[in-house]
């Protein structure tokens, strides 16, 4: 008799839970993203997609995510009783305006499930939860996952029920025939006001189920598994040993579900004014694994912090960093931490490396400091509350955060480039909307363009010329030393910065008032008008 045979002998008559218990086993990892100042204090605006999912994988019907933090928004209007755009999975309406109905035109089924201005106050992204199934003696399971504090915005294969953001009731809302036959059955999200998660007097309340037939192994086979529109996020998860897990008519070998939401985390993540990276455990429990990473500029450092005890504080100094042999081994070396950390709580070496190579870009290969934790498996049920039924003989679950975590030192550095060219190089950081946010901590007064040349140049700005209630704006262009030319002002002439708050273009000199970063002149040489105005941008 083996092992497993006789664990079921034992646990079959028995009740865990109120629940059989059966001999097989559940496994699963995840990871979530934060962002965080040198505080310690989480920052929002991390719902920003970064590994993109396949176009097959389920979402919220009438959200999309961003794959940058200035995607534009993609509507087409359609007029009541024609078609919408669709796809294979999902169909979005918005709410009506104005008498005209609007389409969100997006391959929604392949992107993140929301847009983010629908969001507010997002401050964990959570990312690739994978459950896995190991045993042939429970041919069918039910699953049910909870998210208390967010929503499960995508998932894989199609769920049987979970949450929906602004889900209007069918019997609120009427549509045309042909839109129902488009439709097909599914429910339509009208997408009417912002979700907002950091609400904790209505802290909102995600979940997710699916009843799941779970193959033997002897029936699995690559071709019940395979899309031809697989990639590499979709591809590393998937673990050999584990059962292929039918639901509905989709074959997969694990669960799969993705979401973003607002919730108390059990550890505070910052750096002092010495550079030393602080993690506070504020769990119950200890951290049972935690490990201090950096990439700056493609070269790596690394502390493996280990066990964070409860209510103890852990702290990298600058002379404690270990740096790799060798630009050759630093992957490596990385590599074998982190599979060791993961393999300690439990998961496989399989499933240890697919964590590994799924988020490796995103874990390593960006520049940055972060801290990646194993989550207290208290913290982790309260949160994510998993439900099995028949219970299993063994649940190992696994979810990593990934702390990124802004250094002093970078937080001056922005504050430094605010309104100069230079600022824009942070403008691509799938971090910047977060980024933004600390600034908005530290700086307490508005910040405008810079006034200097460098930064003037080549820039254009919005002239208005005044005369009582009477204004006329035009377009101006600070092109290098060329002469500017007006089409409906009298203001031409070379310009320059004279000063520290004047600007002169040919006669006309405008002084600068840097608490509202207006330069105002007379307009002496214009009888239309009594004075000029130019607003610099504001940068924060």
């Amino acid at each position: 008799m083996t092992i497993q045979k006789h664990l079921l002998a034992i646990c079959g008559a028995s009740l865990f839970q109120g629940q059989m218990v059966s001999a097989y086993e559940l496994h699963e990892w995840g990871t979530f993203t934060t962002v965080s100042g040198s505080d310690g204090g989480l920052l929002a605006g991390v719902e920003v997609e970064e590994e993109h999912l396949p176009p097959f994988v389920y979402s919220h019907i009438g959200m999309r995510g961003l794959s940058s933090p200035y995607s534009p928004f993609y509507y087409t209007s359609f007029s009541p009783g024609s078609l919408p755009f669709q796809n294979k999975q999902q169909i979005s309406v918005a709410l009506q305006q104005a008498g005209i109905e609007k389409v969100l035109h997006q391959d929604l089924g392949s992107l993140k499930g929301i847009e983010r201005a629908l969001l507010e106050n997002v401050t964990v992204k959570m990312e690739t939860p994978v459950i896995y199934i190991y045993g042939d003696d429970a041919p069918k399971v039910n699953i049910k996952v909870g998210f208390n504090g967010g929503t499960i915005s995508q998932w894989y294969p199609q769920r049987k029920s979970g949450d929906t953001p602004n889900l209007v009731p069918k019997d609120q809302y009427t549509i045309s025939p042909q839109l129902q036959q488009v439709l097909g059955g599914r429910d339509m999200v009208f997408l009417r006001q912002p979700i907002n998660f950091g609400d904790q007097t209505k802290p909102y309340q995600g979940a997710i189920e699916w009843d799941v037939e779970v193959l033997p192994k002897s029936d699995a086979d690559p071709a019940l598994t395979f899309k031809t529109d697989e990639n590499p996020t979709w591809i590393y998860p998937r673990v050999p040993s584990a059962n292929v897990l039918k639901v509905g008519e989709e074959h997969e070998d694990f669960l799969f579900y993705r979401g973003v939401g607002n919730f108390a985390l059990p550890a505070t993540f910052g750096v002092d004014a010495t550079e030393t990276v602080i993690v506070k455990n504020r769990s119950k429990q200890a951290i049972p694994f935690a490990f201090a990473f950096e990439n700056i500029g493609g070269v790596f450092r690394y502390k493996t912090i280990g066990a964070v005890a409860p209510g103890a504080t852990a702290q990298v100094a600058e002379t404690e960093w270990i740096k790799p042999q060798s630009a050759a081994t630093q992957k490596i070396e990385v590599f074998q931490q982190m599979r060791q950390g993961l393999m300690a709580q439990g998961l496989n070496a399989d499933e240890a490396n697919g964590m590994v190579k799924t988020w490796w870009k995103s874990y390593f290969d960006k520049t940055g400091l972060r801290v990646f934790w194993i989550v207290p498996q208290s913290d982790l049920e309260q949160v994510l509350p998993l439900q099995a039924s028949p219970t299993p003989a063994k649940k190992v679950r696994v979810l990593v955060g990934r702390a990124d975590i802004m250094r002093p030192q970078l937080e001056q550095q922005m504050i430094a480039d605010l309104g100069t060219k230079a600022y824009h190089k942070y403008t691509a950081d799938r971090f910047f909307p977060s980024y933004t946010n600390r600034l908005k901590q530290l700086v307490k007064e508005p910040v405008f363009q810079k006034f200097d040349e460098e930064n003037l140049a080549d820039s254009y700005q919005i002239i208005t010329a005044k005369k009582g209630e009477t204004e006329k704006r035009e377009n101006i262009y600070l092109a290098g030393n060329h002469e500017i030319q007006l089409q409906h002002l009298k203001l031409s002439g070379k310009w320059q910065i004279i000063g520290n708050d004047q600007l002169k273009i040919g006669d006309t000199v405008f002084h600068l008032d840097a608490k509202t970063g207006m330069l105002t002149a007379k307009a002496t040489d214009d009888p239309n008008y009594e004075t000029y105005q130019i607003q610099l941008s504001k940068a924060l």
